[in-house]
């Protein structure tokens, strides 16, 4: 039977490609007993290839309840610890998040329980809305300009 679920994934659909992009996956297990969590997410591109992984940190899930996911964070020399699903972009176009819950049955295997992907788009909205603010405040200040120019001359 399948222990969790991939309830659903928060995450943005517009990234700033000079921005990160965090995300949280929902587990919700629908057990009557705990079971803890595993599996992994990823990033991949437009082709399929995938640029970042990570695992699901194995906390548990109560019975009949959800719980935002946490990835594996492996630190230099150190334990693992829980931390957030983020991802530095320097992306640009479209690309596919995916979750996937698994547990290993009684031979060992690995099974998926769940999965769930979502789209996402990075571009360089920023920039972008930056420079056409400073397009319309340039166009703003010419209009004023020509509008008190033409009051001087008929004065």
């Amino acid at each position: 039977d399948p222990q969790l679920q991939v309830k659903s994934i928060t995450s943005p659909w517009l990234v700033d490609t000079l921005g990160s992009m965090e995300f949280t996956p929902v587990l919700e297990n629908q057990l009557v007993s705990a079971a803890v969590a595993s599996g992994s997410a990823s990033v991949s591109n437009w082709q399929g290839k995938k640029l970042a992984t990570w695992q699901i940190f194995p906390d548990v899930v109560l019975g009949g309840s959800t719980r935002n996911a946490q990835a594996i964070i492996q630190l230099p020399g150190n334990v693992p610890k829980p931390g957030k699903f983020k991802l530095k972009t320097k992306l640009w176009g479209p690309f596919t998040l995916t979750v996937n819950t698994t547990h290993l049955d009684s031979n060992d295997s690995l099974i998926t329980d769940s999965s769930q992907t979502k789209l996402f788009f990075a571009l360089p909205y920023k920039p972008i809305l930056g420079l056409a603010g400073l397009i319309f405040i340039a166009w703003i200040i010419k209009i004023l300009r020509r509008s008190i120019f033409h009051k001087s001359r008929l004065s």
